[in-house]
């Protein structure tokens, strides 16, 4: 027959056996976004991790742009790294793994400027630390496992099996109401298509097969980056068959201190002006966006009637 003693000294080696168990298995887990990983030299945090179908650049070097294949999406990765050593380290590459153990594509060389790509043996100086943004190209609805940074030894976050997908889409602004996407909120106070304007002595008319649009817009810088600025070259008129024009015409029958300005934006700050475009006179016009280079759509605004 056990005595108690023996049933004691059973019960706490279990216990002990079962606490030891539980301490290496929270042991393997690796840190998640938001938290910091690190070997003795370097720490690493995922800040987050976003995906994204289309990107934009100036009209000029094609306004709106899509990943070649349909069926892929952009994977923007933001991640601060620090070093925790006495010695300038050198920075290597970060690598998104995914499920299968496979890495995604990286896209290089976008030029946006909320992509801080990380340069090759990039170096950072004890005690400071950097906030890079890398790009992939990844499959929809594939299942990403981690982001690996290269290190001696490897530091890895894990994304707890994030899916690559996109979020629903915000309700499409309408004449009055504020659009913002990446810092810049647009917000169309009216759209006319005015026969003729007039400005003292000049009377500016359409070419025939033309119409003018007349729009009064304003634009808010609504980050924290002064890199913002009114341009009214950004401008993208989008018409029911999905058409866009920006065809920009000579100020002649407004004042010029009407038109929308260029002009940098400090945080907070707005401007409002107006600008003149001239479309196909049969044009239904659907929708005005503000195209300037970032990650993901543009603020856009329906302005049909």
């Amino acid at each position: 027959m056990q005595t108690y003693w023996g049933c004691q000294i059973r019960f706490v080696l279990l216990m002990s056996v079962l606490f030891s168990v539980l301490l290496l298995a929270g042991c393997g887990q690796l840190p998640k976004v938001g938290e910091q990983a690190s070997n003795d030299k370097i720490g690493v945090t995922v800040n987050d991790i976003q995906f994204y179908d289309q990107y934009c650049d100036t009209w000029l070097l094609g306004g709106v742009k899509k990943p070649k294949d349909e069926n892929s999406l952009f994977a923007l990765v933001t991640l601060t790294v620090e070093n925790l050593g006495n010695e300038p380290q050198k920075i290597k590459r970060v690598k998104l793994i995914d499920a299968n153990g496979q890495d995604a594509d990286e896209l290089i060389g976008l030029g946006l400027p909320e992509i801080k790509d990380l340069k090759a043996d990039e170096v950072i100086n004890p005690g400071a630390q950097i906030t890079v943004t890398d790009v992939y190209v990844v499959p929809k609805g594939s299942v990403w496992d981690r982001v690996s940074f290269s290190a001696d030894p490897p530091i890895d976050i894990s994304l707890e099996s994030r899916e690559a997908t996109m979020p629903p889409p915000p309700p499409l602004a309408k004449i009055g109401e504020p659009a913002e996407s990446g810092g810049v909120e647009m917000t169309v106070n009216s759209v006319t298509t005015p026969e003729q304007l007039t400005h003292g002595i000049i009377t500016q008319s359409a070419k025939p097969g033309s119409k003018l649009v007349l729009l009064d817009v304003t634009l808010k810088n609504v980050s924290i980056q002064p890199s913002h600025s009114s341009n009214e070259d950004n401008l993208m008129l989008i018409d029911a068959n999905n058409k866009t024009s920006n065809n920009i015409v000579v100020y002649l029958g407004i004042p010029v201190e009407e038109v929308l300005p260029l002009k940098d934006l400090a945080p907070g700050e707005s401007v409002r002006g107006k600008v003149l475009r001239t479309v196909p006179a049969d044009a239904v016009l659907s929708k005005l966006q503000y195209v300037f280079p970032k990650m993901g759509p543009p603020p856009e605004v329906d302005i049909s009637k």
